[in-house]
């Protein structure tokens, strides 16, 4: 029979399985550096976690059913206590990850329509 070897962080905050194995105490797809950021737009708010290695793209997919705005709508503005509200944006968003900004916890990341990308959907 094979051995299993399991991270130190489980054993240290794991909890004894059946098999005699520690198990994590509970499942989470969070990473140790996920930042919780304040999620607002006009529909809604809440906290989410927020992965600093993600695009700029793939954070928009996320909001999408969050806000209910689609991504090519979507108008990114964190707001630093102390600071103004800078622009979440990038000429190449599938590219940019989002640990080019400043994200601090809990901080407010405003979702919001871009008018005219929006707009123009509804024009024929």
């Amino acid at each position: 029979m094979n051995k299993v070897v399991l991270p130190e962080i489980l054993l240290m905050h794991g909890m004894p399985g059946k098999s005699g194995y520690l198990l994590p105490s509970r499942m989470s797809l969070q990473t140790a550096e996920d930042i919780p950021l304040l999620i607002t737009s006009e529909n809604s708010s809440s906290e989410r976690r927020i992965t600093p290695s993600w695009t700029i793209g793939q954070l928009k997919a996320k909001l999408e059913p969050v806000t209910g705005i689609p991504p090519l709508s979507q108008r990114l503005t964190l707001r630093v206590p102390g600071q103004q509200g800078l622009p979440v944006e990038a000429a190449d968003e599938e590219n940019t990850q989002l640990n080019r900004f400043p994200l601090s916890p809990y901080a407010e990341l405003q979702v919001s329509v871009s008018c005219m990308l929006y707009l123009s959907g509804f024009i024929t």
